[in-house]
C-alpha cells in the first residue's frame, strides 16, 4: 500500500511538472518591469497617473494617442481601453504602450543588443525576419509562451541588431 501511495505522489509530481512546462511552452518567462520616461508602469495605468506634466493627443480615426511631457513629444504611442465610459483620455486605462527612447522593459531600451534582451527578458516565443524598412527582425513574446497566444511584448531590431522599438500590452502583463 505504501508503494502504491508513493507511486501516486511521484506520478502527480511528474504530471504537475509536465503541465507547468506545457503551460509556458518551454520558454522561460521573466517578470517584466516597464518604465515610461523613468516612471514604472503597470496596469491599470493612465496618463493622469504620470502627473500633470504629461498630456496625450488622441487621434480618434486611428485610435492612437501620442504622449507628451511638458508639451514635448515623447515619441511614445498609446492605445486605450475603449470599453469604458470615461471620455477624458488622461483618465482612460492605457492598453498598449509603444515607444523608442522613453520606454524600457527590464532595462531594455532603444539601442540594446539581442543578447541584452535575452538576458533581461528571455528568449522570444516567435521571431520574424523583415525585409526592407527600418526594422530587420521582430521578436514576439506571447502569453503562456505559446504560438498564436496573445502578444504582451514586441521588440523590433534594426540592421545593427539593436532594439529600435518596443511595444508592451499592459493588460496582458
Amino acid at each position: 500500500m505504501k508503494v502504491k501511495k508513493a507511486l501516486c505522489v511521484i506520478m502527480a509530481a511528474v504530471m504537475l511538472f509536465a503541465l507547468t512546462a506545457c503551460k509556458s511552452g518551454g520558454v522561460e518567462v521573466k517578470e517584466l518591469t516597464v518604465t515610461l520616461n523613468g516612471v514604472t508602469v503597470s496596469a491599470p495605468f493612465t496618463v493622469e497617473k504620470l502627473g500633470s506634466d504629461y498630456s496625450v493627443k488622441f487621434d480618434p480615426d486611428i485610435k492612437i494617442g501620442e504622449l507628451f511631457y511638458k508639451d514635448q513629444n515623447l515619441a511614445s504611442l498609446v492605445t486605450f481601453d475603449e470599453n469604458t465610459t470615461e471620455n477624458d483620455y488622461r483618465k482612460k486605462n492605457i492598453k498598449t504602450l509603444n515607444g523608442r527612447k522613453n520606454v524600457s522593459v527590464n532595462g531594455i531600451t532603444y539601442g540594446s543588443s539581442k543578447s541584452d534582451v535575452k538576458n533581461a527578458i528571455g528568449s522570444p516565443t516567435e521571431t520574424e525576419k523583415i525585409k526592407g524598412g527600418l526594422w530587420t527582425e521582430s521578436w514576439l513574446y506571447l502569453k503562456g509562451g505559446k504560438a498564436k497566444g496573445e502578444r504582451y511584448l514586441l521588440i523590433m531590431f534594426d540592421k545593427n541588431d539593436k532594439v529600435s522599438n518596443l511595444e508592451v500590452d499592459l493588460e496582458l502583463l
